[in-house]
């Protein structure tokens, strides 16, 4: 259970991370960007650092922001499957993809969807507007 803790915590850490962002770009998004997951609004990744520390960057708009935080392992410590984060949160992988959701009533729902690479130290995909 202590990794799905760090990962509610690295969640509640993106998504302030991204609420933030948008405020500072005004919500603007691109609808000729959209597949379907809703207005692209930017991109996402997530590195192993070291054997315990990780970086997350969320880029909006031209603005970057990072976060380090503790996470021991990698990502294939992590099974195929659904896991209600708490506050709004969820996140679903399948296989190599990862689908983290939030929710904020200022802006409407959050979903941040990527792949996995074969080495699991890593991350990287898109931030979407619902």
């Amino acid at each position: 259970m202590k990794l799905k803790t760090e990962w509610w915590k690295l969640s509640k850490q993106l998504v302030v991370m991204v609420v933030g962002a948008l405020c500072l770009v005004g919500l603007s998004g691109c609808g000729g960007d959209d597949d379907g997951d809703g207005d692209w609004v930017g991109t996402w990744s997530m590195y192993q650092v070291s054997e315990e520390t990780w970086q997350l960057t969320v880029s909006i708009d031209g603005e970057s922001e990072s976060v380090s935080f503790e996470m021991p392992g990698d990502l294939s410590d992590l099974e195929d499957g659904y896991y209600d984060l708490g506050s709004g949160m969820s996140m679903t992988i399948s296989g190599n993809s990862i689908v983290i959701e939030a929710y904020d009533s200022s802006v409407g729902t959050l979903r941040m969807t990527g792949t996995i690479p074969g080495d699991y130290q890593s991350v990287e995909g898109d931030i979407y507007l619902k």
